[in-house]
């Protein structure tokens, strides 16, 4: 009976030292990639009142993934308008059927400016390059945002495409169909986690990831049958 148990045991640990290599050959192929990327990875999208030139920020959302293996982090804030937004600024009622923010949900439940950028610089201190795909339209909501508060981002806001070098494979067309494939909610904190998980995917990132949870499972589990080897 022990030789028996013996055995399957063995065949089990055989089997596990099996998948380990096959999950361990699979992050290191991806492992290039990840050290081509300046880490931690994060995006950043802003809704607006408009699209025009008098358009300003009403909602920020930042996405986070620290490495390769670690969980997601997600965090967005409403933007209270100043009284020259309100003033000068114009307001889209065909966006906000889009986005489904009214303009008095700001006002009302809104953070400040000055509150949302010291923000947004604590939470973005390590991050050299901060990433978007909405091009121009991100970066002059960004700058009416901090210029609002009177301060300056310690981060870079870089378009997407510059980021997708770092895997030969990936092209912004693939990045596009990938992002596109689902539906966008037009909420800042969603759609900066999925444009996220849309370039981890188009990077090769999410095979990194599994081959890295494989190991720890494999790890797990193999430590628990030599534990538990009948003696």
């Amino acid at each position: 009976m022990v030789q028996c148990e013996l055995a399957r045991t063995t065949t089990i640990s055989v089997e596990l030292c099996g998948s380990m290599k096959r999950y361990l050959h699979q992050f290191n192929r991806k492992s290039r990639v990840c050290m081509t990327i300046q880490w931690p990875l994060c995006f950043l999208d802003i809704e607006a009142s408009s699209l025009d030139d008098e358009s300003y920020p009403i909602e920020v959302g930042v996405s986070i993934l620290t490495h390769p293996s670690a969980e997601i982090s997600t965090w967005s804030a409403l933007i209270a308008p100043t009284p020259r937004w309100l003033q000068t600024g114009r307001w889209s009622a065909r966006a906000e059927a889009v986005h489904g923010i009214r303009q008095s949900l700001l006002i009302q439940e809104g953070n400040t400016p000055a509150a949302i950028c010291e923000h947004l610089n604590l939470l973005l201190a390590s991050a050299s390059s901060v990433w978007c795909d909405g091009g121009d339209f991100d970066t002059f909501w960004l700058s009416r945002l901090f210029d609002a508060a009177l301060s300056a981002p310690t981060f870079r806001l870089r378009d997407v495409g510059a980021l997708l070098k770092a895997n030969p494979q990936s092209t912004m067309r693939e990045y596009l169909l990938l992002l596109n494939a689902s539906e966008t909610i037009h909420r800042a904190g969603p759609d900066a986690e999925h444009m996220l998980r849309t370039a981890i995917r188009s990077l090769g990132l999410s095979s990194a990831r599994e081959a890295w949870q494989g190991l720890k499972i494999s790890l797990f589990v193999l430590n628990n049958v030599q534990t538990t080897r009948p003696t």
